[in-house]
């Protein structure tokens, strides 16, 4: 495994491929047929897929509360009161926390 700068991983994977073949003998009218295995290897390199960016933490409040208002509608006052306070008080620190978690973590 080799690591890059972006702390996701880059894998060589080396599958074995086979095949039945057959070959075919014949001396007059007697043909025969034999099976044989053939088998080769591939080798596949898998590029590291980019990290996901961290969302907006607006819109993700802003879906969070389109599904509340769908699954609990009675619930949805209360929830964007929730939403405002977070807005205002711990939200925009853990998101930066997140961002800089994103840099350093494979899976943030």
């Amino acid at each position: 495994l080799e690591r890059n700068p972006y702390g996701n991983t880059k894998t060589t994977r080396v599958y074995p491929i086979c095949s039945l073949n057959y070959q075919q003998y014949g001396i007059g009218d007697f043909i025969i047929y034999y099976p044989y295995l053939f088998c080769s290897l591939s080798v596949q390199k898998d590029e590291p897929l980019p990290s996901l960016p961290v969302p907006d933490l607006e819109t993700t409040m802003q879906k969070y509360l389109a599904q509340i208002e769908a699954i609990t509608p009675a619930h949805l006052d209360k929830s964007r009161q929730l939403v405002r306070a977070f807005l205002s008080g711990p939200g925009p620190k853990l998101q930066q926390r997140l961002i800089e978690r994103r840099q350093n973590k494979i899976n943030w």
